[in-house]
């Protein structure tokens, strides 16, 4: 009887751990998604600001936006090196 009852727990404890770990992952990935949402909401304005030649101070005031969202999610996305070479090229932009 214990073997049989063994047979039965053993093989459902695997598979319910197996879909714990799935969902787990699952909910990792749907947080990520909003964080990268959230973070692309400031680089989507900054692109669409750039060809129609905003003022400096709109375009430092995104630049703000940007390096906000950077502080908030930068290390959860992997954006540290993008965000620091967007920030440079915009440094060098700028007039001295």
């Amino acid at each position: 009887m214990v073997a049989s009852l063994l047979l039965f727990v053993l093989p459902f404890t695997i598979v319910v751990y197996q879909l714990i770990v799935e969902i787990d992952s699952d909910s990792d990935f749907a947080r990520q998604e909003m964080q990268g949402s959230q973070y692309l909401r400031p680089l989507h304005s900054l692109l669409v600001s750039l060809p129609q030649r905003s003022s400096p101070a709109a375009l430092d005031q995104q630049f703000e936006q940007i390096a906000s969202v950077e502080r908030q999610f930068g290390d959860t996305l992997g954006t540290a090196d993008l965000y620091a070479n967007l920030q440079a090229d915009w440094q060098m932009q700028q007039p001295i």
